[in-house]
């Protein structure tokens, strides 16, 4: 019986390792909206380049935002229970993606403060 258990164990590792370094590449399903002017062949090439360059979900936005498009960022996770948001955010001019990923963490530190102490949509008034 321990060697079902064993095995079991290495094929979940195996799944959990095929997933994070294989799906890695895959364009996430974040709704973008390109500036005007872009072709669907610049905006293909850009999902792949942002998709090969992601640890999560956040440094995708991140990577699409530094190069002109408008995207959403969730602050909160429904999933842990958290009250949540999908903010639609774009930079008004050229930025890297150190600095726009710096500002979202921020702005997802300064909601998940406010939801701790209370003032949040529902519990009171930002």
């Amino acid at each position: 019986m321990t060697g079902v258990v064993v095995m079991n164990r290495r094929t979940l590792l195996g799944v959990v390792l095929l997933i994070a370094f294989g799906c890695s590449h895959f364009v996430p399903n974040v709704p973008v909206t390109a500036p005007a002017g872009y072709t669907p062949a610049q905006v293909e090439a850009d999902e792949k380049a942002c998709a090969r360059a992601r640890t999560d979900d956040a440094s995708y936005a991140t990577c699409m935002i530094a190069r002109g498009y408008s995207t959403y960022f969730s602050v909160g996770s429904a999933m842990a229970g958290e009250d949540y948001a999908n903010v639609l955010v774009a930079s008004t001019r050229p930025r890297e993606p150190d600095a726009i990923g710096a500002d979202l963490r921020e702005c997802k530190t300064s909601a998940t403060d406010k939801e701790a102490s209370g003032l949040t949509a529902r519990g009171g008034s930002w």
